[in-house]
């Protein structure tokens, strides 16, 4: 049963879920996913409003299932990584730890931080939170998951770096 108070709330996939790029499914836009749990844990039913039919429908469908991340890895100590890690705690998402190679600490806000990547915890995504390289940490970082499992923020400005890249 749902609660009393309960909404239903219409969501659009391109440029709302997802960076607007059809036909194609772009990336996630960063707390989406988190926010669209957070609101279905409160009761609130969510209905996937789009413009996309037949294959491409099921092609957002299908990312969204996919992308219904709860174990985030936060990739480097910092500001920003504070900013999630509450972002986080409102949102009902489990910060898994941090990954930072250079950091001295052990605990960030109560989590685990891993030196070695070899040392990090079970989780779903990768943050990259760094603010001393953000771009070198990213590229590092690749090497050690599938790219698609790493959100990049925009406050970052890396968008002009990984238009060179293509």
């Amino acid at each position: 049963m749902l609660p009393k108070n309960s909404l239903l709330i219409a969501v659009d996939f391109d440029g709302t879920i997802v960076e607007d790029a059809y036909p194609k499914v772009g990336t996630a836009k960063i707390f989406a996913f988190d926010t669209l749990l957070e609101l279905q844990q409160k009761g609130h039913r969510l209905i996937l409003w789009t413009y996309r039919y037949g294959d491409r429908l099921q092609d957002a469908v299908d990312f969204c299932k996919k992308n219904n991340k709860e174990r985030i890895l936060l990739c480097g100590v910092s500001d920003l990584a504070e900013i999630a890690m509450v972002r986080a705690m409102d949102a009902g998402i489990r910060i898994t730890g941090v990954y930072d190679p250079a950091s001295k600490d052990g605990r960030f806000f109560s989590k685990p931080v891993w030196t070695e990547f070899s040392e990090v915890g079970a989780f779903d995504m990768c943050l990259l939170t760094s603010l001393a390289s953000p771009y070198e940490a990213y590229k590092s970082l690749i090497k050690k998951v599938e790219k698609d499992q790493v959100l990049v923020p925009e406050i970052l400005g890396m968008a002009e770096m990984f238009k060179k890249e293509k």
